[in-house]
């Protein structure tokens, strides 16, 4: 499967290539590894690292900064690389350039958990473009890897076959659709509080668990619409490429203060900052379903429930 994967990524660019051996490699890597974790210094209970997180992170950067030339990175995971961007001001991120937004493990509960539904994810941005996806998850499916490129499709590999090009319905009806909501949205009561319509009009409501996986999996079809809060880049962006070149679509929004929503066009500098106050939420997935959905969301009363406080009450 690898073999004719990398062919079809050496066929798109030199960059893609780069990407996908470097998120194949990674997930190899940290597929049979130990999975202790520890709650991610500073973070509350529900935030963790293990040292896959790290090695994955290690071997992203240093093959991507070995292989494309100039590349500055954008990651979940910190580290004194001098290829790393700072997540707090993630400089020309936006600008004239190739650029890398990873996330090293998407999911580490899960993965820590012994689980399959994880991922490694990685995005190419060039001259302020999202071009590539390259998202690894290699407990899904016996190895489920998604590759997209702007101009030249979504291409998923599983099941130890080749890697074929994905056609999406996007005419699918609500009652043959699957809608995922992202871990932490389920925090905002305001989003709860319409579940039982959306579960009434459609096949089935899950988590995503990893929220790159599920935007993934909105890519090849599996999935019609992801819900989720705003989420920090590196949750969304490595996605970017495979949602949107399938023909699916993101509704972006941001939180103001006072718990209104307001939709936003598209993705600007502030999204790649790790500030809350900047992050996206958004409705992604088939544009008609994508519509309802927004459509029904409330746009007040956005409040979060903070689990590091709510939590120590049981």
């Amino acid at each position: 499967m690898h073999s004719v994967l990398f062919a079809v990524a050496k066929w798109i660019s030199p960059e893609a290539l780069a990407l996908v051996r470097a998120v194949y490699k990674a997930g190899e890597a940290i597929k049979t590894m130990p999975r202790h974790a520890e709650i991610a210094a500073g973070q509350g209970h529900r935030s963790l690292i293990t040292k896959g997180d790290e090695l994955a992170r290690d071997i992203i950067v240093k093959h991507l900064a070995n292989s494309i030339s100039g590349i500055k990175i954008l990651s979940e995971e910190e580290s004194a690389h001098p290829a790393l961007l700072s997540e707090h001001d993630p400089k020309g991120i936006l600008g004239k350039g190739i650029f890398g937004v990873i996330d090293p493990i998407d999911s580490t509960v899960n993965y820590a958990e012994d689980s399959a539904n994880w991922c490694v994810g990685g995005g190419l941005i060039a001259d302020g473009i999202p071009r590539v996806s390259a998202i690894y998850a290699p407990a899904n499916n016996n190895g489920l890897f998604i590759l997209a490129a702007k101009g030249y499709g979504v291409w998923c590999a599983e099941w130890d076959q080749e890697p074929r090009l994905i056609i999406v319905d996007l005419d699918i009806s609500s009652k043959k659709s699957v809608v995922r909501v992202g871990v932490d949205t389920f925090l905002y009561r305001a989003v709860m509080s319409i579940m039982p319509e959306i579960a009434c009009n459609v096949r089935a409501v899950y988590s995503t668990g990893s929220g790159i996986l599920g935007l993934a999996n909105v890519a090849i079809g599996k999935s019609q619409v992801v819900i989720q809060s705003p989420q920090k880049a590196w949750d969304w962006a490595a996605a970017y490429s495979a949602v949107v070149e399938s023909g699916n679509v993101f509704q972006f929004f941001r939180i103001k203060d006072g718990g209104a929503i307001i939709p936003v066009e598209t993705f600007d500098y502030e999204a790649f900052c790790f500030e809350p106050k900047g992050r996206l939420g958004f409705v992604a997935g088939v544009p008609l379903l994508v519509k309802k959905v927004w459509d029904l969301l409330p746009k007040n009363g956005w409040q979060r429930v903070n689990p590091d406080t709510v939590s120590a009450t049981w």
